[in-house]
């Protein structure tokens, strides 16, 4: 089964990304932008900002994962269910990523 993965980013941070391959089963739709993706399972925001008004539009797209970009903002002041990772320019070349969240 394909597994869809929307992304929210600039044209670097989507440059670092794809540096790293994709998947055959990965189908990425790059948004610069929050909205709606049908059939969406996850959100990768990476230039998410710590304000309610983000906040709540990423909340509206759940059920899907939501994974943002901040390394700043600890959990308490996020979201339950959202994920938290280090996306800072190089990092997302890495084969491995930090993240955080809460063990629900």
């Amino acid at each position: 089964s394909i597994t869809m993965i929307a992304v929210i980013a600039n044209d670097l941070q989507k440059e670092e990304l794809l540096a790293q391959g994709l998947k055959d089963n990965v189908q990425v739709n790059w948004l610069t932008e929050i909205m709606p993706v049908p059939g969406a399972d996850c959100y990768i925001d990476l230039l998410f900002q710590p304000v309610p008004e983000r906040t709540g539009l990423l909340q509206k797209l759940q059920p899907a994962v939501i994974i943002i970009n901040d390394v700043i903002t600890t959990l308490d002041k996020l979201p339950d269910n959202f994920i938290r990772f280090n996306g800072w320019a190089g990092f997302l070349k890495r084969e491995i990523l930090e993240a955080a969240c809460y063990d629900n």
